[in-house]
């Protein structure tokens, strides 16, 4: 990590609810969880209930397909096209919401200008030495490698997009997933 990205996750990083006045989704009315895989955006869109969305679930029932099939069968390129329109059909939803979205949604330029537009993104930051622990047997994600090695390189060429995007950081390590939920539940009931 660079000096300059360890001192945007500093800025940005949540350190308890007295620290923090900046929260406040200002103008914006949802809410998206980024991050690598296995941070724990979709286990904390799941606990939100009505709340909440999953990027991934929406894209594959649009392509009635699920993601690994789509990245197998039509490529990557494909699935983020999918995933861009999906991302700005549900940034006009009327409800807030929370989304839980795909690891690799800041790959494309356009989805990161949908996200800062749209959303108050939160990064849910967690090494991939842990995302992979967590998510080791999980077979149907398609960029998922069994290599330690692979999976921190794909990490490190996204993480200046995760920042560039991120309103706020949560540190994955030292939160837990029910504090993560009811600071987001706060959020959306602000709006």
């Amino acid at each position: 990590m660079t000096e300059k990205q360890h001192e945007i996750i500093e800025k940005l990083k949540y350190k308890g609810a007295d620290n923090a006045p900046f929260l406040s989704l200002g103008a914006k009315k949802h809410i998206s969880l980024i991050g690598f895989m296995g941070a724990g955006k979709t286990t904390i869109c799941n606990a939100l209930g009505d709340k909440s969305l999953d990027l991934d679930f929406l894209v594959e029932k649009k392509a009635m397909l699920k993601i690994y099939d789509i990245f197998k069968n039509f490529g990557e390129k494909k699935f983020r096209e999918l995933e861009l329109t999906t991302l700005q059909e549900v940034a006009k939803n009327p409800k807030p919401i929370c989304l839980a979205t795909g690891g690799g949604v800041v790959v494309k330029s356009l989805a990161r200008q949908e996200l800062k537009k749209n959303f108050y993104n939160i990064f849910l930051l967690l090494p991939p030495k842990i995302a992979y622990q967590r998510i080791e047997n999980d077979k149907k994600r398609p960029l998922f490698s069994q290599d330690l090695d692979k999976m921190q390189e794909l990490f490190d060429s996204r993480l200046d997009w995760y920042l560039d995007v991120a309103d706020l950081i949560l540190d994955m390590e030292n939160i837990s997933t029910q504090a993560a939920v009811e600071l987001i539940n706060r959020l959306l009931t602000k709006s």
